[in-house]
């Protein structure tokens, strides 16, 4: 039927004799001889009233032949569906196809208050799911893609189609629930009640504001798809800044966010129509910044079935196109440019987050600061106060006079960059970054430097397991100190750490886990610093985080020790802490060789360099 039928129409034409339709009290259609019926009339409601006047009785009158044509659109915020069949069998095969539309900002409830699928036995309800020859069943459709345990064919009564548990989905698409019977005695159909309420699920913003998840700050419903549409003027960007996240996360290492997410595009219409992802973010470690790329940018939250937390709250600001700095990289390749032959900014942030499971390989292309304009921060980690780059030197930046040629590796899937100088209009650096493959860990290096979990010093409660080897110099020794460490809570009620603890920071003497002996294992928090030193060059470094309560997991940071070591094999091999990088820090290192009696020693060096004015004879 058209939206039409309800329209009055002239009856004038038939007075006398004539056949009429009322729905819901109202009189739709009238027909006499004058104005003959079409041959198929379709009402659009599930009962109607047919009436039959005759003043002059001469007409043979007329004979109808009348079908069922199942199924029908809700639109209400509230109501019932039943098949037409409910509660008993059909007199023959059906398709009904019914839909429930409700806004965008809204959750929609379903409750199957009445479910009597039982056609099949218990092996068939899975074996025949698929089976394009299956007559009896309820298929949902419609739902948001990720939604998988409702998008499907139901030939029984199982999760999540039990009798009256109830189902939750967001609004903003139509909900399709496709009916079909052959007749069996033992399909007697369906009652549902539903109802929808606004949540504030997604929407429509515009310049500078807040969104939230529906439910914020209390646990936000299972199988949300919630869309949030930013736009401001055309010549303007967007940044989006997250207060807080609070979202389920993977109770595999590494394994990225699988179950509830964020993910932050540059446009999105639907799940096939969408522009490029600019984030996934999960867990509790709040994500950088996120600047857009022209004036718009959508966020989109999705929730499954299982485990829920307080969700998110971010606020959004309308910026300048032409701003250059305090930007954010989430492709798996850039370039991170700055020329401030016009800038006026003192300090520009720069965050490179890549997918989890991933690591950062970083080139310092060119470089143009003095030292005495600015200076440029790098940290192996989400902030200022994430370990930086040992190799780096001690401040872990960068200028003319302390550049780096090499290539630097990060030891999780962030970066944080900040630039910052007293006037950096003729200040100009190009570093390029690309993805490389990896988990949490990785080799650290140099005379002095830092080790911390990922999210350091924030909190996560995420699943990790991380792996960092320290080495130095061949003859020296490393003095590795724990500054903090988080309470893990996996110690016994005597304080005691065993094998099995699902948190845990473990600490090996030897160059690889398999051939590495155990020193300490730290499972419950530090009250002071705490000083573990390596028998020879290398410390291995295990850090395990199951799921569990949020925790910003350690801070340590290393030193290499040369003082007063004593050698007493055979031969052996000794290189100045550091080598062969530069180490801008005072070192005083002994080394004492210590032979049988009647035995001497000969030494060979492979290579000496050394400033002039620090040599003494």
């Amino acid at each position: 039927y058209s939206p039409s039928f309800r329209r009055r129409i002239p009856f004038a034409i038939c007075t006398n004799d004539f056949f009429k339709v009322e729905v819901d009290g109202e009189e739709t259609l009238r027909y006499c001889n004058a104005r003959k019926p079409p041959k198929e009339i379709y009402v659009p409601s599930d009962s109607a009233l047919f009436s039959f006047n005759s003043v002059n009785g001469q007409g043979k009158g007329f004979s109808i032949d009348y079908e069922i044509v199942c199924g029908k659109k809700f639109t209400d915020p509230a109501g019932i569906i039943q098949s037409f069949n409910y509660p008993n069998r059909a007199n023959g095969e059906f398709v009904c196809d019914y839909s429930i539309d409700a806004p965008a900002s809204h959750a929609v409830f379903i409750t199957f208050k009445y479910l009597g699928l039982q056609a099949y036995t218990a092996s068939e309800c899975f074996m025949k799911r698929d089976d394009p020859d299956t007559k009896d069943y309820i298929e949902i459709s419609g739902i948001a893609q990720l939604n998988l345990t409702y998008n499907q064919r139901f030939l029984c009564s199982r999760y999540p189609l039990i009798a009256n548990n109830r189902l939750v989905v967001s609004g903003g698409h139509p909900i399709n629930i496709r009916y079909s019977t052959s007749g069996h005695q033992r399909n007697t159909g369906f009652l549902i009640e539903y109802n929808s309420t606004d949540i504030g699920c997604g929407g429509i913003y515009t310049y500078t504001g807040k969104i939230k998840s529906p439910n914020f700050p209390e646990k936000y419903l299972p199988f949300m798809h919630c869309v949030y549409q930013i736009n401001t003027l055309w010549s303007k960007r967007i940044k989006l800044s997250f207060e807080t996240i609070d979202l389920e996360s993977s109770n595999s290492p590494n394994a990225g966010c699988i179950h509830d997410r964020i993910e932050v595009y540059t446009s999105y219409v639907s799940e096939d129509n969408k522009g490029k992802l600019m984030g996934t973010f999960c867990g509790m470690l709040t994500p950088p910044p996120i600047h857009s790329e022209n004036n718009q940018m959508a966020v989109v939250f999705k929730s499954d079935r299982s485990v829920a937390g307080a969700g998110f709250y971010a606020t959004f600001e309308t910026t300048d196109d032409s701003y250059e700095c305090d930007q954010t990289f989430t492709a798996s390749s850039g370039t991170i440019f700055f020329n401030g032959t016009s800038s006026v900014n003192p300090e520009c942030d720069y965050h490179i987050n890549i997918d989890q499971g991933h690591k950062i390989l970083l080139k310092i292309n060119s470089i143009n600061m003095p030292c005495h304009k600015g200076s440029l921060k790098m940290r192996n980690g989400i902030s200022l106060q994430s370990p930086g780059f040992s190799l780096l030197g001690p401040d872990s930046d960068i200028c003319d006079t302390r550049s780096f040629a090499g290539e630097l590796r990060s030891h999780s899937n962030r970066v944080f960059l900040q630039l910052k100088g007293l006037d950096l209009r003729s200040v100009s650096f190009n570093i390029s970054y690309e993805q490389i493959a990896g988990g949490c860990g990785g080799l650290v290096e140099g005379f002095a430097g830092s080790i911390s979990t990922p999210q350091y010093p924030l909190k996560e409660s995420k699943a990790m397991e991380c792996t960092w080897r320290v080495a130095v110099p061949p003859g020296n020794k490393i003095a590795l100190v724990i500054s903090l460490l988080d309470d893990l809570a996996s110690s016994d009620d005597n304080n005691f750490c065993g094998m099995f603890a699902n948190n845990a920071l473990n600490i090996f003497d030897g160059n690889t886990q398999s051939d590495a002996t155990l020193i300490r294992r730290f499972c419950s928090r530090l009250s002071g610093d705490t000083t573990v030193t390596s028998a020879d060059n290398s410390l291995v470094l295990e850090y395990k985080q199951a799921v569990t309560k949020p925790v910003f997991g350690f801070f340590a940071h290393f030193r290499t020790e040369c003082n007063g070591l004593v050698f007493t094999d055979f031969a052996g091999t000794i290189q100045s802490p550091g080598y062969p990088h530069a180490v801008g820090e005072r070192r005083y290192c002994k080394w004492i060789i210590r032979v049988s009696p009647g035995s001497k020693v000969k030494l060979f060096f492979h290579h000496f360099e050394m400033e002039k004015k620090m040599v003494e004879y």
